[in-house]
């Protein structure tokens, strides 16, 4: 397995890693919201692989970059990535890639890209939760999209790579000091797997020689970059197959079911959880769990007219192998609720 970082806290990171040595020599890079481009600039000047291969990209218009910046940095920069064969894009939305970047098709990125960058994304503003994930969402969306998708090109290598502030992420892998809530956090697996995209690998933020974060606001404090993580995360296409990716953080979505024992001498647990796992598939479903029974008359008179057996089961829906959005999970739980009856479950139905 390519998979990176197989646990969680601080312990399990491997031994410290530059991003650049993540990409191969024949890459083809598209570096996202760089806002001063110092990330590109660093990226092209480090040796590593061919400038040329790079596509430096601002969500800015060139005139406010320069307003933002400064006109001398940011032209000096330009004029320096340009120099070593870098493509500079102004007023590219890391949601709307496809219409925004206009590349052309005659450029030699037309088959898409190896690794699409986005470091420490910000919707800009006050910052807010929920305006953080539809951002991160919508660049997942758009990203995916722009992957490399032929296999004689590196389809199998095509990665999006995400950096976050120490915290932001909410998997498993941020240092114990930096865990959140789930409301708190930006989910980016949930996210990422709403655009079928599986975490492989996390990695450990490393500052490149040059590069200078300084935050959607400009400052020239900039911002703080220890503890953050570089989420990795790749089309979960070739998930399961031998060799294949496998999702470290895979989210959990929880639904509970209820039954109606109408005959208890007919009703089987394991029957139910056995008919359940072969509904949804066996590779989606955590666990089931039964957490509640008592004795109560429906009030639907046509399931029973005097006090029955009534059970709750909880259900965890998770894969491993496959990017599972909670719509997903919804869909297999309204999947299972409506095949589950007498015909397929003996002497017990789904409470409506």
């Amino acid at each position: 397995s390519k998979n990176r970082m197989a646990g969680s806290g601080e312990e399990h990171l491997p031994p410290l890693l530059t991003l650049c040595s993540q990409f191969p020599q024949t890459c083809r890079i598209l570096v996202v919201g760089d806002g001063n481009l110092s990330y590109a600039l660093a990226l092209a000047s480090s040796g590593v692989f061919p400038a040329r291969n790079i596509v430096a990209t601002s969500f800015e218009p060139l005139e406010e970059l320069r307003r933002k910046y400064g006109a001398h940095l940011i032209d000096s920069t330009t004029a320096q990535l340009m120099e070593r064969g870098v493509t500079v894009r102004h007023g590219v939305d890391a949601r709307n890639l496809q219409e925004t970047l206009a590349l052309g098709a005659e450029t030699s990125f037309c088959t898409g890209f190896h690794r699409v960058v986005f470091n420490f994304p910000h919707p800009g503003g006050k910052s807010k939760i929920h305006l953080s994930r539809l951002l991160i969402k919508g660049f997942f969306h758009s990203a995916r999209l722009l992957l490399v998708s032929d296999e004689l090109l590196g389809q199998d290598d095509a990665a999006v790579f995400l950096s976050l502030a120490k915290g932001q992420g909410g998997t498993s892998f941020e240092h114990a000091s930096a865990s959140r809530i789930r409301a708190d956090h930006w989910q980016c697996v949930e996210m990422a797997a709403e655009s079928k995209l599986i975490l492989t690998m996390c990695l450990p933020w490393e500052d490149i020689q040059g590069y200078s974060s300084s935050g959607y606001k400009a400052t020239k404090k900039g911002f703080k970059t220890e503890g953050a993580l570089v989420h990795v995360f790749v089309r979960d296409d070739r998930a399961g197959d031998a060799g294949g990716p496998c999702s470290l953080c895979p989210p959990v979505y929880t639904h509970d079911i209820s039954l109606w024992v109408l005959d208890e001498d007919v009703y089987d647990e394991d029957g139910f959880k056995a008919e359940l796992r072969k509904l949804v598939g066996d590779d989606k479903l955590m666990s089931i769990e039964l957490i509640d029974s008592f004795r109560l008359t429906p009030r639907d008179p046509s399931v029973a007219t005097e006090a029955t057996l009534s059970v709750c089961f909880r259900i965890q829906y998770q894969s491993r192998t496959k990017a599972l959005a909670s719509a997903d999970a919804a869909a297999l739980q309204a999947k299972a609720r409506g095949a589950l009856g007498t015909s397929v479950l003996p002497g017990a139905v789904v409470v409506r």
